[in-house]
């Protein structure tokens, strides 16, 4: 995972409770588990250059993502319908 995916994963839990789509004891939790987790972290920098040519159709944040999945062979986990439906995704995606 990109460094800053775990700022991202904190801000929608805080929205999730924001928004009352979970209780307190779940953002809690869930946080918990976010700072606890065992995630393999990947520096950056080595995919900027990539992410930024591809600036075109996707936002620099995302083509990181994309990249990164591209890289291992993962797919993209995202609940972002647009970026799962962007032109020329070369990974499959799991969407809501």
């Amino acid at each position: 995972m990109p460094e800053h995916y775990f700022i991202e994963v904190a801000g929608a839990i805080r929205r999730a409770e924001y928004t009352k789509a979970i209780t307190s004891a779940q953002a809690l939790s869930a946080f918990d588990a976010l700072r606890r987790g065992r995630l393999h972290r990947v520096q950056i920098r080595p995919l900027l250059d990539e992410a930024w040519a591809r600036r075109g159709h996707l936002t620099v944040a995302d083509a990181v993502y994309v990249i990164l999945a591209e890289q291992i062979g993962a797919r993209l986990v995202t609940a972002d319908l647009k970026l799962a439906g962007s032109p020329g995704l070369r990974v499959p995606s799991i969407t809501p």
